[in-house]
């Protein structure tokens, strides 16, 4: 049934985005604060794996059991939500940029590193619309391959991405540090006692 199929999918996308942007506005800053004081590796390490586990959730959603047993996609609901808590790692790269380029440079480096973003979505968009054009009954071998290759960025983040930022600037983190708001009251010249 197309006319089922199309509005199950456009509510079920509306619905996902909306929880995936309101975990993220809640995380990012979080996120943020965190790589500020202990460094970027750690969080960038944490929202990886965050975003392994909704990967996860979207391969146990394709698998006959959760088709025929969850009909209302919940599975893809914690998948969003998952990918949401994971955006807190996002400021992560650029802080990463600011601890490696020089600061005489940083306005070349940026938008070089922008390029980079373009031909990543051209790639994932030339594989993936072949891929739904072809109306596969089971979407499962897409995502085991999509987390295969997430084990192996993991194991490349584990063993040879280094720690960018400097120990002369870590500092303890406190349980201010778990609110989003935290980082807006700092930026703005509001400290905490």
């Amino acid at each position: 049934n197309w006319d089922y199929v199309r509005a199950f999918t456009q509510k079920l996308n509306a619905g996902r985005q909306m929880s995936l942007t309101f975990t993220s506005l809640f995380f990012m800053p979080i996120g943020a604060g965190l790589a500020d004081k202990r460094g970027r590796k750690p969080i960038f390490l944490f929202g990886h794996i965050l975003g392994i586990k909704s990967i996860t959730c979207n391969l146990l959603s394709s698998l006959p059991w959760f088709v025929h047993h969850d009909p209302n996609a919940v599975m893809l609901y914690v998948s969003s939500l998952l990918s949401g808590m994971a955006s807190g790692s996002s400021p992560t790269y650029m802080a990463m940029m600011v601890d490696l380029i020089p600061a005489n440079m940083r306005e070349q480096g940026f938008p070089i590193l922008s390029l980079f973003h373009i031909p990543g979505q051209l790639i994932v968009f030339g594989i993936g619309y072949p891929l739904l054009a072809a109306h596969l009954q089971n979407y499962t071998i897409f995502w085991v391959i999509s987390l295969s290759t997430d084990f192996i960025c993991l194991a490349f983040f584990l063993f040879f991405l280094p720690e960018s930022m400097p120990d002369q600037m870590k500092k303890p983190v406190d349980a201010w540090d778990f609110l989003p708001m935290t980082c807006a009251l700092v930026v703005h010249g509001i400290h905490r006692e």
